[in-house]
């Protein structure tokens, strides 16, 4: 009888141990959801500079592995080829969130302004780390089906009406490649996920080249945090609770934030929206498919032939070298211009 009981309370010690790990973690679904946000996060409001009188203390925020010295030179990086692990997306904003304006200090900015102020911030941490760079090729409208109450049903909605751009040349004005992934960046209510700033694919979906991610921005200071952790899924690092990661839901309790501005908080926060740095399991995973998007495809360089009267088409093999490969075309006298 005693060893009866024994067995019992050990099954039911396992039972509520695994019943205290948060639903995100359990589930072996196809879509991977992010940690839920504190409700009414969305509503604090930043202060430009620490007040003189001000005695509190305060977290730090700022990404140490930036190397931009105001949050609006974030956009001046788009053009940059920042490292040779390359990750072309296309953003799609849906229609409430085209018709979104946010303001920081430098003023107004629409939709495709602070999409893109987050993701080149979002990605100084994955350069630095694995040189992963995200490349925006461009924006595009998403009309999103207004009869989706959750993230999950906007992810599949996204992935109906723009799965066309994926592994296809898109020529923007910055980039011309194929594109990797879908960022759909949606304002809609969804009253079934209120609090959920993001959906990615799992493991499952990544390997069947389903490659779509849908985010709501939050509030300035966790908006690059929000495009960090749900970029790393396409990289197969996993949710977990434990360790302070990118990747952690595990919550400290803030009072003050300092990000470019002092925001005032007093809740408690995962993890993963204050950090910008991998435990060990989720950076050996990165790093493995750090170089997952590197596209084997061709890129088409056309050139001219000093002795010929039309223009010859070739084809080299994209291998993040086509700035060489463009000098060594350039040094024997032909005119290459990348179609």
């Amino acid at each position: 009888m005693k060893r009866l009981i024994a067995v019992e309370l050990i099954l039911l010690s396992i039972f509520l141990a695994f019943s205290s790990v948060p639903a995100v973690l359990k589930a072996n679904t196809d879509l991977l959801t992010a940690y839920p946000v504190p409700e009414g996060i969305c509503d604090v409001g930043p202060l430009s500079t620490i007040p003189e009188n001000f005695t509190g203390d305060y977290l730090n925020t700022t990404n140490l592995q930036s190397n931009i010295l105001s949050p609006m030179s974030a956009i001046d990086e788009v053009d940059d080829m920042e490292a040779h692990h390359p990750i072309y997306v296309l953003v799609a904003g849906d229609e409430e969130e085209r018709q979104t304006w946010r303001w920081l200090d430098e003023g107004p900015l629409d939709w495709k302004s602070w999409a893109t102020l987050q993701i080149e911030r979002g990605d100084e941490a994955l350069v630095v780390n694995f040189g992963i760079d995200i490349r925006i090729l461009g924006f595009i409208e998403w009309d999103s089906d207004d009869s989706k109450t959750t993230m999950g049903g906007l992810w599949y909605d996204l992935e109906t009406k723009t799965s066309q751009y994926l592994e296809q040349v898109h020529s923007g004005n910055r980039w011309h490649n194929y594109v990797d992934a879908i960022i759909g960046i949606t304002a809609q209510e969804t009253p079934n996920e209120p609090n959920i700033p993001g959906k990615a694919p799992g493991p499952a979906y990544l390997d069947q080249g389903r490659v779509f991610i849908v985010l709501k921005w939050q509030v300035y200071w966790m908006d690059d945090n929000i495009v960090q952790h749900e970029i790393s899924h396409l990289f197969y690092a996993d949710d977990h609770w434990n360790d302070c990661c990118v990747m952690a839901g595990h919550k400290h309790s803030q009072t003050w934030i300092w990000e470019d501005g002092l925001w005032w908080v007093f809740n408690d926060i995962p993890c993963c929206y204050t950090a910008y740095s991998w435990d060990s399991e989720c950076f050996a995973v990165i790093d493995q498919h750090k170089s997952k998007y590197q596209s084997d495809l061709p890129v088409f360089l056309g050139w001219y032939d000093p002795y010929q009267t039309k223009p010859m088409t070739i084809y080299y093999w994209y291998d993040e070298q086509n700035d060489r490969v463009w000098q060594e075309l350039a040094g024997r006298a032909y005119s290459a211009t990348i179609k």
